[in-house]
C-alpha cells in the first residue's frame, strides 16, 4: 500500500510541473460596436505596449493580433475579436508567459498593462 501512494504522490507531482513553467491569463475586454474598431483597438493596444516596454512584434489576420515576446519576461499575446451570442463582437484577451529559464511570472503584470491599455484606449 506505501509503494501506490508513494507512485500517486510522484505521478501527482510530475503532473503538476509542466504547469509550474508556464503562465496563463485570459480576460473579457468587454464588446465593441463592430469588429473593425475591435480589430484598430486590438492593434493600437499591441503595438503602445511594444512602444512602452517592449517585445518583438505585432501582427494581425482578420479576427485576431498577435503580440510576440512582450516584457517584462517573455509573454506571447492574443486578442481575439469574434462575433459571439447575439452577434455582437467581443474583444478577449490571452496571454501566455513560458518562463522556463526564470522563476518569474510576468502574465499578471502583462494582462493588467494591457486591459489599461484597453481600457483607455480610443473607442
Amino acid at each position: 500500500m506505501k509503494r501506490v501512494g508513494a507512485l500517486v504522490a510522484v505521478l501527482t507531482a510530475s503532473l503538476t510541473l509542466p504547469a509550474a513553467a508556464e503562465g496563463w491569463v485570459v480576460m473579457d475586454l468587454g464588446e465593441t460596436a463592430t469588429r473593425e474598431i475591435c480589430m484598430s483597438r486590438a492593434e493600437s493596444v499591441l503595438n503602445g505596449y511594444l512602444g512602452s516596454f517592449g517585445g518583438h512584434s505585432v501582427e494581425k489576420d482578420s479576427w485576431t493580433a498577435y503580440g510576440y515576446d512582450l516584457k517584462p519576461g517573455d509573454n506571447d499575446v492574443l486578442i481575439m475579436c469574434p462575433v459571439v451570442n447575439g452577434g455582437v463582437y467581443n474583444a478577449f484577451l490571452s496571454v501566455y508567459g513560458a518562463f522556463e529559464d526564470s522563476k518569474e511570472d510576468f502574465t499578471d503584470t502583462v494582462a493588467e498593462r494591457l486591459k489599461e491599455q484597453w481600457d483607455n484606449a480610443p473607442r
